[in-house]
């Protein structure tokens, strides 16, 4: 889901407009390697915590692609943290500050060096 057109189409923004993550996060995986995903898994819309749910299909129907969905008020989003338009939630899940200390170690909450983001200005949690 994370590139095809037809699938970015479902999408409220597939681009990460609104400012839910900081620039080095701000392409089509949301982060700084494709391969791991730090995302702040609270639910845009009022707070609620998401499932994860990343199989295609199942209990979400037969056009579910995988990702996160919020069972108290409906909000889905891809496995980017994405949001899909038509949902309450108003914005991309959040990515907070982080870096990687080593090939297998992140620390959260700490820039990668030359870079400045700051949490609290992120437009929702």
């Amino acid at each position: 889901m994370l590139q095809k057109p037809q699938d970015i189409g479902l999408l409220r923004d597939p681009n990460s407009a609104a400012f839910q993550q900081p620039e080095y996060a701000k392409n089509w995986h949301r982060s700084i390697n494709p391969e791991y995903l730090v995302l702040v898994g609270i639910c845009t819309h009022l707070g609620c915590i998401p499932e994860f749910e990343p199989g295609l299909g199942g209990w979400l129907g037969n056009n579910w692609p995988g990702g996160y969905f919020c069972p108290c008020h409906g909000s889905k989003y891809d496995l980017a943290g994405r949001v899909f338009s038509g949902v309450p939630a108003p914005y991309n899940l959040p990515v907070p500050p982080y870096r990687f200390t080593s090939r297998t170690a992140i620390r959260i909450g700490e820039n990668p060096p030359n870079s400045k983001f700051d949490f609290s200005e992120i437009w929702q949690i």
